[in-house]
């Protein structure tokens, strides 16, 4: 089972629709009245869309892609990182620390986090940090991505912090420039270069499908 954090996902995409899917989930907490509202990734976004095609897009349908682990079970997470869900920072990060903990309620063993590294996003690091400690201790592993701001720059979080940081890498295995370093004691890098995968299909530009690149893309892999 897995659960993704950021944007939502498309939830009508062709490779989605008959997938195993367990329950769409749009957690907030400034609308904790209705957590299980519309978790849709809009054309203007698509990151998540992409992302969730990485780890479970359906396998042998003669179409689009397959995920590394097409038969997983999700669970989507909407989190809006930037004033544009609760409106304010403080806000969204609690709502991010509730997008751990629900999925882990729930059952989810492992959970993507392809979020913006903590240089860009005062908090992020130590919400991050927190959650997935709490998530550790019962039973759940978070996989977190390193960043984007450079291959000399740190990831930022700790070196014995229980999660697994990706950075990424390019078909050829060479480490990606923009990727930050996979620093911690549980560290991996994998492909996050020139990424096709699942995009909203409302993107009249893309087709359901596009070539995207970053470490949000090496942590699904």
């Amino acid at each position: 089972r897995f659960a993704w954090v950021y944007h939502g996902v498309h939830v009508v995409h062709p490779n989605w629709r008959p997938n195993r899917v367990l329950e769409y989930i749009s957690d907030s907490a400034c609308n904790d009245e209705n957590p299980d509202a519309d978790p849709s990734d809009g054309p203007e976004y698509g990151h998540v869309t992409h992302v969730t095609g990485t780890i479970a897009a359906v396998a042998n349908n003669a179409q689009g892609v397959a995920g590394v682990a097409f038969d997983a079970k999700v669970m989507v997470m909407r989190v809006s990182l930037s004033g544009g869900g609760c409106g304010n920072l403080a806000a969204d990060l609690a709502e991010l620390t509730n997008a751990v903990r629900r999925p882990v309620d729930r059952g989810a063993k492992a959970i993507n986090l392809s979020v913006g590294e903590g240089v860009s996003i005062p908090g992020l690091t130590n919400t991050v940090t927190q959650a997935c400690e709490r998530a550790f201790t019962r039973g759940s592993l978070c996989f977190v991505a390193a960043g984007n701001s450079g291959e000399t720059k740190s990831s930022g979080y700790p070196y014995d912090f229980n999660v697994v940081v990706v950075t990424a890498n390019d078909n050829t295995g060479a480490h990606a420039s923009f990727g930050q370093k996979a620093d911690t004691k549980w560290s991996v890098s994998a492909p996050g270069v020139d990424i096709i995968n699942t995009w909203p299909i409302d993107d009249k530009a893309h087709d359901g499908y596009n070539s995207i690149q970053g470490t949000s893309m090496a942590t699904p892999h």
